[in-house]
């Protein structure tokens, strides 16, 4: 628990200190919260004869500043659910969170659509848990270089849709964990301030 009110802690103390510090005139802080589904890629293709779900619900909470009209600062925290593995008897399960900070090119294509890349660092952490005949966990964090595209939907000048597609290339450590991408594609809320 101490970690994810950490995670979401960051965001939103990002939010506050563009709010209360004004870095430029032009800035204009955000923050919003997504929800989306998760994959891990290539994640079932290591078992055979078991059940095996590598996709799961995801959750973002994220804060920003637009700085200008084509650049922005974000940080988010992102809960990628879980990839699951079971058969009779055991089940092996595989958890990604993580604290996302990116750096947003934005192209504003209409007066309600803005475009939008980006590219930044995750830095994660992976709980490999497994419970049946033997119950045993291991848990590791790292980073990793993260980018994904999407558009706001601009319903007025203060809320927005968020449709966006992400990718995180390589979570795990191969020598402990095994190394898989994930993919995320959500739809959320952006509260402009």
């Amino acid at each position: 628990m101490k970690i994810i009110t950490t995670y979401i802690s960051i965001p939103l103390l990002l939010t506050t200190l563009v709010l209360s510090n004004n870095v430029s005139a032009e800035a204009k802080p955000y923050a919003g919260l997504s929800f989306g589904q998760s994959k891990v890629n290539d994640f079932c293709d290591e078992f055979t004869g078991v059940s095996c779900d590598d996709s799961d619900t995801a959750l973002k909470v994220f804060g920003g500043a637009k700085l200008n009209k084509n650049f922005a600062l974000e940080a988010s925290y992102i809960d990628l659910g879980e990839a699951i593995v079971t058969d009779d008897i055991d089940t092996f399960t595989a958890e990604v969170t993580g604290l996302n900070l990116s750096a947003v090119g934005i192209i504003p294509a209409s007066d309600s659509v803005d475009i939008f890349g980006k590219v930044g660092l995750l830095l994660w952490d992976l709980k490999l848990a497994l419970s049946g005949t033997f119950n045993d966990s291991i848990s590791e964090d790292g980073t990793d270089i993260s980018f994904g595209f999407g558009a706001n939907f601009n319903v007025n000048e203060t809320f927005a849709i968020r449709a966006e597609f992400e990718k995180f290339n390589s979570i795990g450590k191969e020598s402990t964990t095994g190394e898989s991408s994930v993919t995320l594609l959500s739809l959320g809320a952006v509260f402009k301030f």
